[in-house]
């Protein structure tokens, strides 16, 4: 019955039938080199284009001359063309559903008459790469491959097919019919795949060949059932290989080891450490770490801390040392291994080992061995010789440990193996050193869990420091690295470090500050920017210190302009953190001499503004600096505050003490979250006076809102342009402004129609308090439908429920548009036709949105408006309906909009915002000039907030003559600093030569700002600017994508005016 049923599946997928008609294809000759005196004939290989069928497979459908060449190409007599003709089979790969199913029958009519091993391999190769795909017969290709293997008796091709089957296994799960003569169950009941690809693996692993063997390994530990009990046989089966002859096999061994071990297969402490007659795992990789072979020290090394991270205090060894100490030991040998691979690898796992002794860590930043001293217990680093005595002071930069009396034998494995990696000639193994000397510099600074023992609690405290402090020195020393990532890795490193040991004391010496600021030379602006964070994440030693840290940040913003922005925030932060050191530097800074009057300063120098940063952030913690400053300083600083909000702080001028940022907002944020809530509360009488046809009153309540709401908006803002000072509520007033904007709108809409006029009235009035009008014009619905899009686009953590809300103020500004045209077009009846077309196909849009999002339950009410609107409208390709009857439209849809108006403020959102930081704004007295034959170059730096997709950010330039240049920002450009923040670093190329910008005249101002770009959107922007106007917000506009779909663009920031000079 098996048999019969294969038979069949054999003959589903035999090839049809050759088509008689196809003409051959001509073939040429290529020359081979032969023997001497050998007479043999020349192979011919296809002369057909290779492009071509590649691209006729790939085509919409198998042409018969297609079908011709593959079914003559593979049964051609000469191997070389067949060789061929499977290459371009598998070079086409992935096939269209159109040719797969030809292609895979032809594959399998091949297999069955190939005599060539090698060439079955490459299309057992092939049947596998189309049994993983979605729509590909698996069941039917594996049944297939597994009978091939029973019949073969090629080893090599029995490992084929083997690891065809367990790419197969691992992608589906299915069963097959197992054709093996000795299965042990019966032939027409199916078994898993998995459980026959294992057992066929099993019979290869005792193969002669090593390949077969290393396969077989492979295999078996990756496909093995998640079974306990069979999973630790298998354990147990591989860890024998790890001694095999082959170098390939023992790899492949450690390897299936560490596989078995992430699939969840335990290690026992017997495996491990073994018996008198089994060596165990750990001893086998600590053996294997010196094999001949680099591949398999690499995967040893991966064993050894495996073994030590799940066993770390179990003891080995004669004297019975810690696991995790003998480990370290190990990997840190594997350090001055002669492969950069595998000393690369051992950098990388010494900062992931935890738990490792103090004494041990010490060791590795010092090439001598550690001695200990009998009669004090003290631990020593370069003082190997002689004991010292009570009285012996130790020179600054060694090590002293006192209280460790256990530690006779360190070995010389970890001696110097931080010294010697961070002295490497490959970077990799510099950088793999710098991140765990900092890991474990980092870690050893975190509170033990274990209480210290009472007469080594002194040790307890000082060696975690005393090790971070050593560590240090090293870190520092990598600042003069000839690889600049090696040396951004350090500065970051070295900050991380800091950070933790930043406590009574600082955590840089004097001579390493002086190493610190020289890197502020370098000429990267990655590297000077690591140290700027360096910098201000620090305290300093001493005045001097900072004094001299002032002074370099000073003279490298005089070399190096363009990092203003970076070095302001630096002195920020330097002054925030000393304000008793800023105190006794005041007259330095501002160059007080008491023998002469103080001359006043221009607030335009920008080195007496970094100097101001730096005193009035510490007269934010220290109120005595400002009874130390010269009258002129505060008022300076009530004009630099204003210029350079995000670097200033707000003071308390009148009492000298620090005034908290908006109180109301740090400490209040209850009031004002009952503000908000009472303000939005009045808005619930807006659709009853509108009912009542009080539209003036109507017009004043949402007018008290908008100035409340927009009270909220100046108090949370805080001043500050960064994102992170805003308040929480900033963002949420913001959108609800922008709301509010629209129900004005909506309003001034209703009172036109329901006088029976055409004008609307605005929320402007005039001194007799009587609200002005204008007339119902496309610029109105525009402005409803610009300002959703704004809304939509630039706020995070919108529900469905208020985008499809959105969605229906974009309706009703449509509806405005048709409105208007109907109203002005008397005689354009096929411009009213299109323009109510387009409002029943939003209408449908919609309706389909709230269907696919689930939204029919909350948003009944609104399906059931828009159905009947839709029916009032007719269907698609009916006469246009007339003014009088689009006018209740319009009063339905606007009376929904009103009633559900705070159904937008029901939960905190945020805004996509950014801080740009270059280029920074210029005047036509001074501005940029660049060659008129060359592009002009403009550097891009700054900070962005709340963007979900990067990718979607770019940049505008507007030119004088109201051109648009879109220029999107490339994905390595935009650096990620925590979710939703990315930091911005790229430079703007403009080709201006086109433009008529004349040169040598006057400078020319462009515009340049930060965008989103969103689309393509169904309801489409056509006709839609950003000219700013009473109805139409500025700042969103239509453009065209790279792929020539319609897209908008939605302004992140203000337009920066750019003066340019040819």
């Amino acid at each position: 019955m098996g048999g019969s049923s294969r038979s069949t599946l054999v003959e589903t997928l035999s090839p049809a039938p050759a088509i008689q008609a196809a003409p051959s294809l001509p073939l040429s000759r290529l020359p081979f080199n032969v023997a001497p005196r050998t007479t043999l004939p020349a192979p011919t290989l296809p002369n057909y284009n290779v492009s071509a069928l590649i691209n006729a497979i790939q085509g919409p459908a198998v042409s018969p001359s297609v079908r011709s060449i593959i079914d003559t190409q593979l049964r051609d007599p000469n191997r070389s063309m067949r060789l061929h003709t499977l290459s371009i089979l598998l070079s086409a790969f992935p096939y269209p559903s159109e040719s797969f199913e030809y292609v895979i029958r032809s594959i399998v009519s091949y297999l069955s008459s190939e005599t060539d091993n090698e060439l079955k391999g490459l299309a057992v190769t092939i049947l596998a790469n189309a049994a993983r795909l979605p729509h590909a017969r698996s069941r039917e290709i594996a049944n297939i491959l597994l009978s091939h293997c029973v019949k073969t008796s090629s080893k090599k091709l029995k490992v084929k097919i083997m690891q065809a089957l367990h790419l197969i296994a691992s992608t589906k799960d299915i069963s097959v019919l197992d054709p093996r003569p000795a299965c042990p169950s019966p032939p027409s009941v199916p078994q898993p795949l998995h459980h026959i690809v294992v057992s066929l693996a099993l019979k290869q692993l005792y193969n002669i060949d090593p390949n077969a063997r290393r396969r077989s390994i492979d295999v078996i530990a990756s496909v093995t059932p998640n079974i306990p009990e069979s999973m630790a046989q298998t354990l147990e089966m591989v860890s024998k290989f790890v001694s095999d002859p082959d170098p390939r096999v023992r790899s492949s061994a450690f390897q299936g080891v560490l596989t078995l071990h992430q699939r969840g297969t335990p290690l026992h402490a017997g495996t491990v450490s073994g018996t008198a007659s089994d060596a165990g795992l750990y001893h086998s990789a600590v053996m294997a770490l010196n094999d001949d072979y680099e591949e398999v020290r690499t995967m040893a090394v991966r064993t050894v801390w495996v073994v030590s991270a799940h066993f770390p205090d179990l003891a080995v060894g004669s004297d019975s040392r810690r696991l995790v100490d003998d480990a370290f030991m190990k990997i840190s040998d594997a350090v001055m291994d002669g492969s950069v691979i595998v000393r690369t690898a051992a950098c990388r796992l010494l900062g992931a080992l935890h738990g490792v002794s103090l004494a041990l860590l010490l060791q590795t930043l010092s090439k001598e061995l550690l001695s200990t001293s009998t009669g004090q217990g003290r631990l020593q680093i370069a003082h190997t010789k002689a004991a010292d005595t009570a009285g012996t002071q130790l020179a600054e930069g060694d090590i002293s440990l006192l209280l460790y009396d256990t530690l006779n034998d360190m070995g010389a494995g970890a001696a110097g193996a931080f010294i010697h990696a961070l002295e490497d000639e490959y970077m990799e193994v510099r950088m793999a050193a710098v991140d765990s000397l900092a890991e474990l510099a980092t870690r050893v600074l975190a509170p033990s869990s274990q209480p210290a023992q009472a007469e080594g609690a002194l040790a307890s405290r000082l060696a975690p420091s005393l090790f971070s402090r050593h560590a240090m020195d090293f870190l520092v020393d990598m600042f003069n690295d000839e690889i600049e990532a090696v040396r951004v890795n350090a500065i970051h490193s070295v900050r991380k470090v800091g950070v933790g040991l930043s406590g009574s004391q600082s955590p840089l010496r004097e001579e390493q500050l002086h190493v610190v600021l020289a890197v502020l030379e370098d000429a990267s602006s990655d590297v000077r920017q690591a140290v700027h964070r360096l910098l201000a994440s620090l305290r300093l030693a001493n005045i001097t210190c900072l004094h001299a840290t002032i002074q370099a940040l000073l003279a490298n913003m005089s070399k190096y302009p363009s990092d203003q922005a970076s070095i302001f925030t630096t002195l920020r932060a330097l002054g925030q953190a000393h304000p008793v050191f800023t105190e006794f530097l005041v007259s330095k800074l501002l160059h007080m001499d008491p023998r002469f009057a103080q001359v006043e300063p221009d607030c335009e120098d920008l080195f007496y503004v970094a100097t101001m940063i730096v005193v009035l952030n510490s007269a934010q913690h220290n109120a005595s600096i400002l009874a130390l400053l010269p009258p002129f300083c505060m008022h300076h600083y009530r004009y630099l505050k204003d210029r350079y909000p995000a670097y200033f702080p707000l003071l308390d001028e009148d009492h000298g003490t620090t005034a908290d940022r908006a109180p109301h907002v740090d400490q209040g944020l209850d009031d004002v979250r009952r503000f908000m809530e009472g303000s939005l509360g009045t808005l619930r009488s807006v659709h009853a006076l509108l009912s009542r046809g009080s539209f003036n009153e109507a017009g004043r309540v949402v007018d008290q809102c908008v100035a409340s709401i927009k009270r909220v908006t100046v108090l949370q803002a805080g001043n500050v342009e960064a994102d992170h000072h805003r308040g929480p509520f900033y963002y949420t007033a913001q959108f609800h402004a922008l709301s509010l904007q629209s129900l004005q709108t909506l309003v001034s809409v209703e009172a036109c129609l329901a006088y029976g006029g055409d004008r609307i009235h605005h929320a402007k009035r005039d001194r007799a308090g009587r609200t002005t009008s204008t007339g119902i014009t496309s610029a109105t619905g525009r402005g409803l439908i610009l300002r959703s899009y704004q809304m939509q686009h630039l706020y995070l953590g919108l529900s469905a429920e208020i985008q499809a809300t959105l969605m229906a103020w974009r309706l009703f500004g449509r509806m405005l548009i048709s409105y208007s045209a109907a109203k002005d077009g008397h005689s354009r009846t096929e411009g009213d036709a299109s323009s109510v077309m387009r409002v029943q196909r939003q209408i449908q849009h919609l309706m389909k949105h709230i269907e696919t999002q689930g939204l029919g339950p909350q948003m009944e009410d609104l399906t059931q408006l828009l159905q009947a609107v839709l029916d009032s409208l007719g269907s698609e390709g009916t006469p246009s309906p007339s003014l009088l009857s689009l006018v209740p439209v319009i009063l339905r849809m606007s009376k929904y909009l009103a009633q559900h108006i705070l159904d937008m403020g029901k939960q905190q959102v945020r805004c996509a915002s950014a801080t740009l930081h270059n280029p920074a704004p210029n005047t036509p007295e001074r501005p940029r000039e660049y060659p008129a034959s060359y592009p002009l170059q403009i550097p891009f730096e700054g900070t962005l907030y709340n963007i979900h997709n990067p990718s979607q950010v770019v940049i505008v330039v507007t030119l004088p003559n109201s051109h648009r240049i879109i220029s999107p920002i490339l994905p390595e450009h935009l650096v990620r600093v925590r979710p939703l923040q990315y930091q911005l670093k790229t430079t703007l190329h403009l080709a201006l030569g086109g433009y008529n910008i004349p040169p040598n005249q006057e400078a020319t101002p462009i515009s340049l700002c930060l965008a989103s770009m969103f689309g393509p959107d169904p309801e489409g922007l056509e006709g839609h600017s950003d000219t700013p106007s009473r109805e139409a917000p500025s700042g969103v506009f239509s453009t065209t994508s790279r792929s020539g779909q319609a897209a908008g663009v939605v302004l992140i920031t203000q337009p920066l005016k750019y003066y340019v000079l040819p």
